[in-house]
């Protein structure tokens, strides 16, 4: 009933599928993947699709698929592998605008901030450009 109601009332509240449900392109993490798929052309019913022949709209190309969850997993193992000339790079900040350990906010703990700050997208801008 819930489906046919959010079907029906494109204003009705939808629920979000958990990431590790949503199937992103694993060389980009874009969404925008297609899969080809059999269908009747009288009757519009759908009868088979081809698993191998996945395509990704922004990698234009046949690629293999993950779940956003592990592509999410995969941009923080990058993030937390930068050294901090990379850090610095990426977030425009200074480690020497930094008090020492012990005395308030430190540069790691700064950057880690501004990464968790990101929205998906966002994060895959800044890996897709700096990987």
């Amino acid at each position: 009933m819930e489906r046919a109601v959010s079907l029906y009332d494109g204003k009705a509240r939808r629920k979000h599928p958990d990431d590790s449900k949503i199937k992103v392109c694993s060389d980009c993490g874009s969404t925008e993947i297609e899969i080809q798929a059999w269908v009747d052309v009288n009757t519009n019913e759908y009868h088979s699709d081809v698993d191998d022949d996945i395509w990704c709209s922004q990698c234009e190309d046949n690629v293999e698929t993950c779940s956003k969850q592990s592509f999410l997993e995969k941009m923080q193992e990058w993030w937390k592998s930068n050294n901090t000339d990379n850090l610095e790079y990426l977030t425009g900040f200074k480690t020497s605008d930094f008090p020492s350990a012990n005395s308030g906010q430190t540069f790691s703990e700064a950057a880690d901030e501004w990464w968790n700050g990101k929205n998906y997208d966002e994060k895959r801008n800044i890996y897709l450009t700096n990987n």
